[in-house]
């Protein structure tokens, strides 16, 4: 994941993958068919610790503007992988385009059920427009926070968690 956070995927051989592993090439392809499933494998490895993470939350009852600051810091404590499955990977494959909507209805199912929890007379439909808001919201601040853009730059990378938050406030209530 460290390669493929700093070297564009085009850039990495399997001979590089092997040598930051310790490996040969010939044991990296025992394990693996290629470059491809080891960033797919490396992306879904990250990817299900959020799930997990947004689930757990929600499973506590955390609020959901709170929850979304424990994700952001998840991704901020995880750069590298974070790096790799939220800018990096974008758009690099078909199987990766897949589990990454797959990822994206995941959250986006977890936040509309966290925020029917908080506001339990909201519509079904509104709530599914709530989650998929909060998935974008997530997705951008991820990629201001890694690639520190302009929003991080002015807030600082302990201010932007605070003002998605309020955010989240807007979008799903107090």
């Amino acid at each position: 994941m460290k390669l493929f956070a700093r070297v564009s995927f085009d850039d990495v051989t399997v001979g590089d993958i092997a040598d930051a592993a310790d490996m040969t090439p010939a044991a990296v392809y025992y394990h693996f068919a290629g470059k491809e499933q080891i960033l797919l494998e490396g992306t879904q490895l990250f990817s299900s610790e959020l799930v997990k993470l947004a689930r757990q939350g929600l499973d506590d009852a955390i609020p959901v503007a709170d929850l979304m600051t424990m994700l952001l810091e998840h991704i901020r404590q995880r750069k590298t992988s974070a790096s790799v499955f939220f800018i990096n990977s974008a758009g690099m494959n078909l199987a990766l385009e897949a589990h990454r909507k797959t990822v994206r209805a995941d959250l986006a199912d977890l936040f509309a059920d966290a925020a029917r929890a908080g506001r339990p007379k909201v519509a079904a439909a509104e709530a599914g427009v709530m989650g998929a808001a909060l998935v974008s919201l997530l997705e951008v601040s991820a990629v201001a926070t890694l690639g520190r853009d302009r929003a991080v730059k002015g807030l600082g990378v302990r201010g932007l968690p605070t003002v998605v938050a309020d955010l989240v406030k807007r979008i799903v209530g107090p």
